[in-house]
């Protein structure tokens, strides 16, 4: 359903990937590896519509993804390895104004139950800002949960470092959310330091481009 065809990217005037392709279908996850500064991050910027490629293709059920970017943006949920700073926003309004631009209005109690989900319902009024790494994360932990639950267009999920900051028992949680996704036909892409433990769990190495 994701097919990525000789994507070229740079950096600060410096070629980090070049022609890149590679293909993700329904079901399926696929994990970026490679040392520091070989461009993951970067990839999924760029798969997500954040960062204009120099070269390549990106296609979406077979169709060029500006041929409709508005169905895209509706397919993905993009969580990026430095979380959105909402110092003053409380969990319940970021994921509120998180599911807002997706055009829905979920209630307080499918939000409460995403965070009892999570473990952070007894911070649910706290400002995000006054939290723990740990527990800011698990935030968008619950925007996973809320994904599973509410939104079935959010086929695609991009996922950098999504274990960082996590204790064991939330690292489990995002094991869990992912085989539910990919259980109903979801796709990821992700990147993780952290040893990822998914059966039919598929690698690309990426490399410095020369």
């Amino acid at each position: 359903m994701l097919n990525v065809a000789q994507l070229s990217l740079g950096r600060g005037g410096r070629l980090i990937q070049q022609d890149l392709s590679f293909s993700l279908q329904a079901g399926e996850v696929l994990q970026l590896l490679g040392p520091n500064g070989v461009g993951k991050s970067t990839v999924l910027h760029a798969v997500a519509g954040l960062l204009e490629a120099d070269a390549g293709e990106l296609h979406w059920q077979a169709q060029p993804i500006e041929a409709d970017l508005e169905a895209w943006h509706r397919s993905l949920f993009f969580l990026p390895h430095k979380l959105p700073a909402h110092p003053v926003l409380t969990p319940v309004e970021v994921l509120r104004d998180s599911l807002a631009l997706k055009g829905l209005k979920p209630s307080l109690s499918q939000i409460d139950e995403a965070l009892l989900a999570v473990d952070l319902l007894d911070q649910a009024e706290q400002a995000a800002g006054s939290l723990s790494a740990g527990q800011q994360r698990r935030i968008w932990l619950a925007r996973l949960v809320l994904s599973l639950r509410m939104l079935q267009s959010e086929l695609l999920w991009l996922l950098d470092e999504p274990l960082t900051s996590l204790d064991k028992q939330a690292q489990s949680l995002v094991f869990d959310l992912l085989k539910q996704h990919v259980a109903r036909g979801g796709l990821v892409l992700l990147t993780s330091h952290q040893t990822v433990e998914l059966d039919g769990l598929r690698t690309l190495t990426l490399e410095v481009a020369e």
